[in-house]
């Protein structure tokens, strides 16, 4: 017994210096350790935000891409830019959409890919459910189009849809944009008072 504490017995006066020291370091390693992970949650929160406001641009640009389309085939005019124009924007639109969903590699806004993390709460996976029914119409009526196989009736069926919807899948990516910004000034406001208790833990235990 007196070897196992003959080192902490053999401190005297220091001791409790010592075990401020050593309490201040577990404090800190704390605050580090939970810092490091908060920040990680706001950089993939940040990479969502960005590519939520990207879904915004990318709903209204399919529409107005049919518009063109259906604009250039009544004036006889070539379409094969247009066409091309829709299957960039379709494909990233449908992708980033089953990113938020399930969690997925997706490409960014600079063209490089990057994780997208699964939607966390109940109220972003109602937004994506609805989001994604709106969606599966359009890719539906937009697929032989993409093919060059379509007749003028499926073109302006596409047209007629995505009309109908777009304003809604709009105002979808926004309430999912929004809830996403949320989310984030929570993890925000767990960082500062993370940072903040112990600062505070730190300061009464000296």
């Amino acid at each position: 017994m007196k070897t196992r504490f003959g080192f902490w017995n053999s401190l005297g006066k220091y001791r409790e210096i010592v075990l401020a020291v050593a309490f201040f370091l577990v404090f800190d390693l704390a605050v580090l350790v939970l810092n490091f992970y908060i920040s990680f949650q706001l950089s993939a929160d940040a990479v969502s935000i960005n590519l939520s406001g990207r879904q915004r641009m990318l709903s209204q640009r399919m529409t107005k891409v049919l518009y063109g389309l259906h604009i250039d085939e009544s004036n006889g005019r070539p379409t094969k830019d247009g066409i091309a124009e829709l299957k960039l924007a379709s494909n990233l639109f449908g992708t980033t959409l089953h990113g938020f969903i399930n969690g997925a590699e997706v490409t960014g806004g600079a063209g490089d890919t990057q994780y997208l993390r699964q939607a966390s709460t109940e109220r972003q996976q109602a937004i994506l459910a609805e989001a994604l029914r709106i969606w599966q119409g359009l890719e539906q009526r937009i697929t032989p189009i993409l093919g060059g196989k379509h007749d003028s009736n499926q073109l302006a069926n596409a047209v007629s849809y995505a009309y109908s919807n777009n304003l809604r899948l709009l105002e979808l990516m926004n309430e999912l944009t929004t809830e996403l910004e949320v989310e984030a000034q929570g993890q925000a406001n767990r960082l500062r008072m993370i940072q903040t208790s112990g600062i505070i833990l730190a300061l009464l235990n000296f």
